[in-house]
């Protein structure tokens, strides 16, 4: 006999999944959640948009900026026509007067926007704990992104 409420249960578990090199996600494995380790100079691309549809990422090692004005991560979407829409906050992890305040506003996107890179200008980190989440309307993909940085010469970026 099965046990009453089991099926909730197992249902109710996210598919979790590590990635360290580029990687294009299939609509089949939407819904997942993607820890990001070391993702330096690697590209994820999101599956074309259904309502519903959502991804989370999150950094579980620290993204080592050394180079001036590199990018070091670039999400998008499967076609520049898909738009990446929404807002990334930038978080200092240092709270030291040359950063400024503890919050600190980021980017948001433009109208036709299709990629959201995280970029660096010289030896500074993108701090584990570090979030990403997109959903889609079906038409689109809207990102909210939380990006804990120890120096606000990392960015993160809306571009086309």
């Amino acid at each position: 006999m099965p046990t009453p409420g089991r099926s909730a249960f197992n249902s109710s578990k996210m598919r979790v999944e590590t990635v360290a090199a580029d990687k294009t996600i299939a609509g089949s494995e939407t819904g997942e959640f993607y820890l990001l380790g070391d993702v330096k100079g690697n590209t994820i691309t999101l599956p074309p948009p259904v309502q519903g549809r959502y991804v989370s990422f999150k950094f579980i090692e620290e993204l080592r900026i050394t180079a001036v004005t590199t990018t070091h991560f670039t999400l998008q979407t499967a076609t520049g026509s898909v738009h990446l829409k929404g807002a990334c906050t930038m978080i200092s992890a240092s709270h030291n007067h040359d950063v400024g305040s503890p919050y600190s506003q980021g980017s948001k996107s433009t109208a036709n926007d299709y990629k959201f890179v995280i970029g660096g200008n010289g030896n500074h980190d993108l701090a584990h704990g570090s979030t990403i989440d997109c959903i889609s309307d079906g038409s689109h993909w809207y990102l909210d992104s939380h990006l804990v940085v120890t120096n606000l010469a990392v960015s993160g970026a809306f571009a086309q």
